[in-house]
């Protein structure tokens, strides 16, 4: 089709515009780095370094993905702190890409890269314990070895569970194993003829879009509590899945009940069962609060057990942990998205500095966004060739935003690798969106959306 060429033809070249400018960025990083370090050389040799300099202070990061990142990359290279991030996988993921890996395992490449270690000490295993009353964080290894991290400041930002295969889990440290499990799930859907999908919200569609693309004989019903697809969001992006999804033949029972979820039927209250080779749950995703239970930690647990957190995202009554992300309740109840929790890691990173500086905390979100909301961002993709991208209300579907996905896509992949595009692309982006927010589209009232 001439439309998916031209969409094919405009990513590559957008590919190579990225690749050429990393190249020239890294260059000067370099030349930039490696000034840096020959004036560390001369101040030593010098001898100008005060013999009485403070010893760094500890930060433990325990989660590698939007907040966890995004805090590391404030932190990361400050001369008051010594950084640790710690995850259970040694890759970053970009989880709104991933349900592409359903109908193409193979993708899992463009959307996966080794956790950041140059700039601060990475350990890879699974959070054990947090014991707040002596400062220190238990993490249980790969072969199953217990190390314990003292810390002056913690930031836990370990995420949400949800369905497998759509989150890594523990029996997938590394790639090899997160492949393995994707091509079980391809292979399984590439032997169904008919789906159910229970849950229309943002993976629901995205997941529903993704099979409708590739096999379009497939048969794709959803089956919801809710009245239309995509509950929350804006009314014209609605529209727009709903009818991408029609026209391309999915079936919608909306507003019904669900009693019992199978792994090939769906029955309704009332006693109807739906069936279908394969049922995709997308639906329950939670705080991945489990292993705090144990600690002091848990008196701050609200709603489904997420820690809450202050306006400042500390945990009430311990001022040096932070808590960030789908795993945190704050009072704002804003959207939880990967923008969000970049939002978060970003001002926890920034009062954990201020706290080294003894200077004011800031407040969430106005500290870091400059406003008393977050700016309202979604791009959700309805298959690869289009999508339906909104900001504070301003709505636009179809190809251009699917080559915007794309961008979002690879540049944040590259901000996780610590590559300087993606690393210039983002913090240009968060500038711009929050300026975009104070200044011209401001966030909208929930009822105005």
């Amino acid at each position: 089709r001439p439309k998916q060429a031209l969409v094919e033809v405009l990513i590559f070249a957008a590919w190579l515009i990225l690749s050429a400018a990393d190249i020239v960025l890294l260059a000067v990083e370099g030349m930039a780095r490696m000034s840096a370090h020959a004036r560390d050389v001369m101040l030593k040799m010098l001898k100008l370094r005060s013999a009485n300099a403070q010893p760094a202070k500890k930060v433990v990061i325990i989660g590698g993905s939007f907040a966890g990142l995004a805090a590391l990359r404030e932190l990361a290279g400050h001369a008051q702190l010594e950084v640790t991030l710690v995850d259970l996988k040694d890759y970053f993921e970009y989880t709104p890409g991933i349900l592409r890996c359903f109908v193409d395992a193979s993708y899992l490449r463009h959307l996966t890269c080794a956790l950041p270690a140059r700039r601060n000490a990475f350990v890879h295993g699974s959070l054990g314990a947090v014991s707040t009353e002596i400062e220190s964080v238990s993490v249980i290894g790969r072969d199953g070895r217990e190390v314990n991290l003292p810390y002056d400041y913690l930031v836990l930002a370990v995420g949400s569970t949800y369905q497998e295969p759509i989150k890594p889990v523990v029996a997938e440290p590394t790639l090899q194993e997160r492949s393995a499990s994707w091509r079980q799930a391809a292979s399984r859907l590439s032997e169904a003829k008919s789906v159910i999908i229970v849950g229309a919200g943002a993976v629901g569609v995205e997941l529903a879009a993704e099979i409708l693309e590739s096999r379009p004989e497939m048969t794709v019903t959803f089956v919801d509590f809710a009245a239309a697809v995509l509950p929350g969001f804006d009314r014209k992006a609605c529209e727009f899945a709903t009818q991408w999804l029609k026209q391309r033949g999915a079936k919608m029972m909306l507003g019904v009940q669900v009693e019992t979820i199978g792994e090939s039927s769906v029955t309704l209250k009332g006693g109807q069962t739906v069936s279908a080779d394969i049922v995709y749950k997308c639906v329950g995703v939670l705080p991945n609060t489990e292993m705090l239970a144990a600690s002091s930690l848990a008196k701050s647990f609200g709603f489904r057990n997420a820690v809450q957190v202050n306006d400042h995202l500390q945990v009430d009554g311990l001022p040096n942990v932070f808590c960030v992300g789908d795993m945190m309740s704050h009072s704002s109840r804003e959207l939880k998205l990967g923008h969000t929790a970049e939002v978060n890691g970003h001002l926890a990173a920034k009062n954990i500095i201020r706290m080294a500086e003894e200077k004011p905390l800031l407040e969430y979100p106005s500290g870091v966004v400059g406003a008393p909301t977050t700016p309202k961002i979604f791009c959700l993709s309805l298959g690869k060739y289009s999508a339906t991208l909104g900001f504070n209300g301003l709505v636009v579907s179809g190809t251009v935003p699917a080559l915007i996905k794309w961008l979002l896509e690879w540049t944040k992949v590259a901000c996780a690798q610590q590559r300087p595009v993606g690393v210039a692309f983002w913090t240009f982006s968060d500038l711009a969106s929050c300026w975009l927010a104070r200044n011209i589209l401001p966030t909208p009232s929930p009822k105005a959306v």
